[in-house]
């Protein structure tokens, strides 16, 4: 499950696929859509400006869904194995998995920004809240990366 970041809304998604967005203060439910997999989903995270649901399942495809309309805006794949964990800054979202790869997105373009290797899996991911350092976790450790995005990325 996710909040956006003024709380104002929880996200939730069960092993059928279904993701579930509710108004956490009177528990009301006010929108419900699905995967269309069957898979479910294994990890979620939600843009800074909470309009983007970025979910994943055992695939190793993360999905980019447009929250107020609850479609898939586009996928990101990259990854060779499963993606464990999703953490957004703003508009970059950092993506960690089994094939032992820290991954920085552009969520609007889609693209890979840069890429980090371990020896190990990485279970976990967060950006401290400036965003100018993305760590990572896993059996090898805890990883921290600096990170200074060039001039024109976002």
């Amino acid at each position: 499950m996710a909040f956006t970041l003024d709380g104002s809304l929880l996200v939730t998604a069960n092993d059928q696929g279904t993701i579930v967005l509710c108004d956490p203060i009177v528990g009301a439910v006010l929108r419900t859509f699905t995967d269309g997999t069957a898979r479910g989903t294994s990890a979620m995270a939600i843009s800074g400006l909470g309009t983007t649901l970025a979910t994943v399942n055992d695939t190793g495809v993360v999905d980019l869904w447009d929250m107020r309309l609850g479609v898939v805006q586009g996928a990101l794949t990259g990854h060779a194995m499963r993606v464990n964990a999703l953490a957004f800054h703003r508009q970059r979202l950092a993506t960690a998995g089994d094939d032992r790869t820290l991954r920085v997105w552009d969520g609007p373009s889609r693209q890979a920004l840069t890429m980090m290797r371990t020896d190990t899996p990485l279970r976990c991911c967060t950006w401290i809240p400036d965003g100018r350092v993305l760590f990572a976790g896993g059996r090898g450790g805890l990883f921290g990366y600096d990170y200074y995005p060039g001039v024109g990325n976002p």
